[in-house]
């Protein structure tokens, strides 16, 4: 997975299929996801073969068929909508071993798919070169299917003139390509092959977000015009809401003077631990490649494999120091390490689920998913009195629980003094990002002297009145009954 990576970082692709990936079942799409990129495959139930696809998050994928024939082929067809038009992608791989009914069956396949623009990728081990493919030739043109690649893809570097011709690029449109290639990798002895198909995609809009801008920030002028202030006049506000505006507003009208908010346009970052020397690597294996090609010499090759396991070796170095380091650095930093340890998981963040299975049915609305969470906790409540038979938690709603003793359920809060506020200020973070009140941490550490005195009257008359502002932060919570109201009525929270 580290030199698929690299490759992704290095060449950009937008669509990815490979052959022959040997995956099960068993191992889940979190191993080998990658960042910007949906995962579709078909994979052989027996040893070998299967079909991984990449598809950039750009593109819309929907699997119109995904099969795995025993003894002939793997066969994975993915629509796409690339610029407002369909395009069918399909990854197939057919083992050396398939049967002659292979191609019967892989006509009756596209012949359903020919109505729209496709692209057939994968290794067929039909050599396009002989005339062991002139079957299956002749049938790509009678389904109007043009064959791009014109050279071989498999080097035979034992034997000169023995190279082969197995990975294809068919398509009912080669109008629309402008350029394929063949280019070597460390992953298989096959060459990788690539097209580039001429599209008016949409320019994909970068990722804007509003920054505080220091450029020109200067501390003392800060600290004097934020004292120039009169807070004092906050002692005379009744309201609670009304003094947290006026310190909100205040406060926040010192600092946009003084570190304006600026829109910036945020590009995809790379893979943080690909090197100049590993880019320098890739190019003059690159290089020496197209030569021992060319050459077809026995020491251009040799070398071609020392620049090649070379450019393993470096790969493997790279991420291991970067992560070495990484680790190593925050063994006294629990968050920062644990975000590291995430990061090698490599797992992709999911949302809430679209639907559950209860009673061997799927449910996709969420009140009904709602209902079936409820009614489970609510039948499942026996379990705590099978294994808790002293602890009688069954009784009415608003019965005193003669378990707990009677205590007094009032309590105090002190006021708060200007000191402790001040400290408070003092141990924010400044490397944190501002809340939605666009408030830094780093300039209320740095006007932690002048804001701890109204920021001590709004507490303390947040305590006075038992008022809460409502400029605050506060968390939505919306909650309605799942059933009719009654003594076992449950709710949902939102």
């Amino acid at each position: 997975m580290d030199i698929l990576k690299t490759w992704f970082c290095s060449t950009l692709p937008d669509i990815v299929t490979i052959s022959e990936t040997w995956l099960k079942p068993s191992v889940p799409n979190q191993v080998i996801h990658i960042d910007g990129f949906n995962v579709y495959r078909t994979d052989r139930k027996g040893r070998g073969g299967g079909i991984l696809m990449y598809v950039s998050e750009k593109f819309q994928g929907t699997v119109l068929h995904s099969i795995s024939i025993p003894k002939q082929f793997e066969f994975l067809a993915v629509q796409l909508v690339v610029a407002g038009a369909p395009l069918i992608v399909i990854g197939c791989y057919r083992p050396p071993s398939a049967t002659s009914d292979s191609i019967s069956t892989l006509t009756n396949l596209l012949s359903k798919m020919t109505s729209s623009e496709l692209l057939l990728c994968g290794d067929l081990n039909w050599d396009w070169l002989t005339e062991k493919s002139a079957s299956f030739r002749l049938t790509c043109d009678d389904m109007n299917l043009t064959q791009l690649i014109d050279c071989p893809t498999r080097i035979n570097a034992a034997k000169t003139g023995n190279d082969s011709l197995l990975d294809l690029f068919l398509t009912n449109a080669a109008h629309k390509f402008s350029a394929v290639g063949v280019f070597p990798n460390d992953l298989s002895d096959h060459c990788a092959i690539a097209c580039v198909r001429n599209t008016r995609m949409p320019k994909m809009k970068g990722i804007i977000i509003l920054r505080r801008c220091f450029k020109h920030f200067s501390e003392q002028a800060f600290l004097h015009d934020l004292t120039a202030v009169s807070w004092h006049l906050i002692s005379a506000i009744p309201t609670i809401n009304e003094a947290a505006d006026f310190l909100h507003l205040k406060l926040l009208k010192v600092i946009n003077q003084h570190a304006p908010l600026r829109k910036i346009r945020i590009k995809n970052r790379s893979n943080p631990w690909f090197s100049r020397e590993l880019a320098d690597a890739l190019l003059a294996r690159n290089k020496q490649w197209a030569l021992a090609r060319r050459s077809a010499a026995s020491t251009d090759w040799l070398l071609f494999r020392i620049l090649r396991n070379k450019c393993t070796a470096l790969v493997r170095k790279s991420k291991t120091d970067y992560y070495l380091t990484l680790t190593s650095d925050s063994f006294n930093n629990h968050s920062k390490f644990w975000k590291t340890i995430k990061a090698l998981q490599n797992k992709k963040a999911t949302g809430p689920p679209n639907k559950l299975r209860v009673n061997n049915s799927f449910v996709t609305d969420k009140k009904d998913m709602s209902n079936a969470f409820n009614v489970h906790f609510k039948e499942a409540s026996h379990i705590f009195d099978e294994r808790h038979p002293n602890c009688n938690l069954s009784r009415d709603a608003g019965s005193p629980n003669p378990n707990i003793a009677n205590v007094d359920a009032t309590f105090n809060l002190n006021p708060f003094l200007v000191s402790e506020v001040k400290q408070a200020l003092k141990s924010l973070d400044p490397r944190k990002t501002a809340g939605p009140d666009g408030l830094d941490p780093y300039l209320l550490k740095l006007a932690a002297p002048v804001l701890a005195q109204p920021v001590s009257v709004i507490l303390n008359l947040s305590i006075n009145t038992q008022a809460y502002p409502e400029c605050g932060p506060r968390l939505a919570v919306e909650a309605y009954p799942t059933s009719d109201l009654g003594p076992g009525t449950t709710f949902k929270v939102d």
